[in-house]
């Protein structure tokens, strides 16, 4: 009897996203082949572009860190100079401009990533409605800027947040709301963050059916 509870009880938890009609894969890329981080991020704007034109798909996104599959977490600074409480960590997925879409994460305000938001932009950021109802209870977070360095030397160094998010479960079913910060994967730097990336895509189909096309597109964008 306890065990169905707790079976339900999971059941009725909301994630923050929505799984329905979406197919996810998993793509982890050999640093023999991918050493670069502009070789890295032009194979994921390949295959985003092969998966978005699948007869059937809706819309194709990426993300670095799926969620309920693993974290990558850590501190962050104000640019106002407010102090972070040392226990206060923020997840920092780097996902692709259609992500929340294909996911159904809901945009709370301001706008969403786009495809201009590349390497040669301004540095921009989007905050899960946590952290924005932590640092920015008046609901000013937008233009604000923050930077995920732990000890930023330059203006590039800073990220203007454009857009707030509804929070994930990122981590488990049964953990607490944990909040994140998103970056346009364009814009990061650090290989070791790209290298593994899982594909998403919303379906009109039922997602199975697209399972092969899916992997053959993966495997041509290399």
């Amino acid at each position: 009897g306890l065990l169905i509870k707790s079976f339900l009880r999971i059941r009725a938890v909301d994630p923050g996203f929505r799984v329905e009609n979406v197919l996810t894969m998993t793509v982890d890329l050999p640093e023999s082949l991918y050493s670069t981080t502009v070789g890295i991020q032009a194979f994921h704007a390949r295959t985003l572009e092969k998966l978005s034109n699948l007869p059937g798909v809706l819309a194709a996104g990426a993300v670095n860190f799926l969620p309920l599959n693993g974290v990558m977490w850590g501190l962050f600074h104000l640019h106002d100079g407010r102090p972070i409480p040392h226990d206060y960590m923020v997840d920092k997925p780097a996902v692709s401009s259609e992500y929340f879409r294909v996911m159904g994460i809901p945009l709370v305000s301001g706008r969403a990533f786009t495809d201009q938001d590349n390497s040669a932009a301004p540095r921009v950021a989007t905050i899960s409605q946590s952290v924005a109802r932590t640092f920015w209870p008046g609901g000013d977070a937008i233009g604000q800027r923050i930077t995920l360095e732990d000890h930023p030397a330059r203006n590039a160094d800073w990220l203007t947040i454009v857009g707030v998010v509804d929070d994930v479960r990122q981590r488990s079913l049964t953990e607490n709301i944990h909040p994140a910060i998103y970056q346009p994967y364009e814009q990061v730097k650090k290989p070791v963050f790209l290298s593994s990336m899982t594909f998403a895509i919303r379906t009109a189909a039922p997602p199975a059916s697209l399972a092969t096309e899916v992997r053959k597109e993966s495997c041509s964008a290399s």
